[in-house]
């Protein structure tokens, strides 16, 4: 008796997860920013809970005199919340062959990507102009003196021909100097109050030979009259711009840190988004194309993600 060969045999078991390899990776990469993230936020959150004054109080910055514009926030949290759900209808309109949808879907995307990060870069902006910026924040007001007659000094090694170009510019320069030695010596004295700074600043800057220089180099000047702007709007004693601020520097390393690696993510959703949109444009895209663009969701989700943990924690939140 012949045995006849079974051709309906089940096929060999593969083993693996149902999954594709390029959403594994992707899921496996995640994790590792996961890892990242919570580092950072939470580094940030012990930072924040140990910064206290001489009675024990808390005393991170307030979102006033650090220039935290909650509004900025709340429409950048909208503005990535708004993209994940369009990168979710660009997947389902690109597997269902609606590819022009789809595209249409990814440009939007694209363009609240380049809205986020403009908004931040009008947040950065207020940092900047105040020179709000690691490192650079006097944190007491013996640094803001400190830190204001220093600025004089740099303003005074400037060329001659920064002052004048008759060939009276040393002149002019030996001048600024003789002030800020005299600024020096009061300093080393311990007998120059913040008080007595600012009317030296603003002396310094409404003299015409050197005032225009003083006025550019000088951050007490401008956050002086920034100050004066404020007491004009708000009728208010306690004016938010600041000539020092408490823990400063911790606050704006952790602020830029965070909010730094955040937006370069973005920058790269940005270019992970590019490819599909450029194909999309030139080619057009194909029902193949939805695998990318799921797994470029994936990434764009935890973008977002993360964005909803930082903006209440900077933000919003008093602890």
């Amino acid at each position: 008796m012949s045995h006849s060969s079974h051709t309906d045999a089940a096929p060999p078991l593969k083993m693996g997860l149902k999954l594709p390899n390029s959403k594994l990776c992707m899921w496996l990469f995640l994790g590792t920013e996961i890892m990242f993230f919570t580092a950072l936020i939470g580094t940030y959150i012990v930072l924040r809970l140990s910064s206290i004054d001489v009675e024990g109080n808390r005393a991170w910055p307030t979102n006033e005199v650090t220039h935290i514009i909650t509004s900025a926030g709340a429409i950048n949290t909208f503005v990535l919340i708004l993209s994940s759900w369009l990168v979710v209808v660009a997947h389902e309109r690109v597997a269902l062959g609606q590819f022009r949808n789809g595209l249409v879907a990814l440009l939007l995307v694209f363009v609240c990507a380049v809205l986020f990060l403009g908004i931040k870069g009008y947040e950065y902006s207020g940092k900047i102009n105040h020179d709000i910026l690691p490192g650079r924040i006097p944190e007491t007001r013996q640094q803001a003196i400190q830190k204001a007659v220093n600025e004089i000094g740099v303003v005074a090694t400037l060329d001659a021909s920064d002052f004048a170009t008759d060939g009276s510019g040393s002149e002019i320069k030996k001048a600024l100097k003789d002030e800020h030695d005299k600024l020096e010596t009061l300093l080393r004295q311990e007998k120059l109050t913040i008080e007595e700074t600012e009317r030296q600043v603003l002396k310094l800057a409404n003299d015409e030979r050197f005032g225009e220089q003083i006025k550019s180099g000088v951050r007490m000047y401008f956050i002086h009259t920034v100050r004066e702007q404020e007491k004009a709007d708000t009728n208010s004693d306690h004016p938010h711009s600041q000539y020092h601020i408490p823990y400063g520097n911790l606050f704006a390393s952790c602020y830029f840190t965070m909010t730094g690696f955040h937006a370069i993510h973005v920058i790269v959703g940005l270019i992970i988004f590019y490819f599909p949109i450029k194909k999309g444009l030139t080619k057009g895209l194909e029902e193949a194309d939805a695998q990318y663009i799921e797994n470029a969701g994936l990434y764009w989700h935890f973008v977002d993600l993360v964005w909803i943990f930082l903006f209440p924690l900077i933000y919003i939140v008093q602890f």
